[in-house]
């Protein structure tokens, strides 16, 4: 999967979004609600790094952090959690 963000193409292995598609799974149960809102939460802070300092995309650490949370991202959208009401 590609992703493209300030210009650049991002790309995000399908297998680290399956892998997390199945990690994320049991969060589709209310009981796992809190741990679920914590998890968007944290995908929103680094998306929100990125915008407020998209330079921190040449850190090869941060940049390592981010596509495995693009595909987190996806992965909550796979299994259909990602905007539920």
């Amino acid at each position: 999967m590609i992703a493209k963000l300030h210009g650049a193409e991002f790309h995000i292995p399908d297998e680290l979004v399956d892998d997390y598609a199945v990690q994320f799974h049991p969060l589709k149960k209310w009981d796992n609600r809190d741990n679920l809102v914590v998890l968007r939460e944290d995908i929103l802070d680094i998306f929100d790094v990125v915008m407020q300092d998209p330079e921190a995309l040449y850190d090869p650490e941060f940049l390592g952090e981010f596509i495995e949370t693009l595909a987190m991202r996806h992965a909550l959208q796979k299994i259909g959690i990602l905007h539920d009401a």
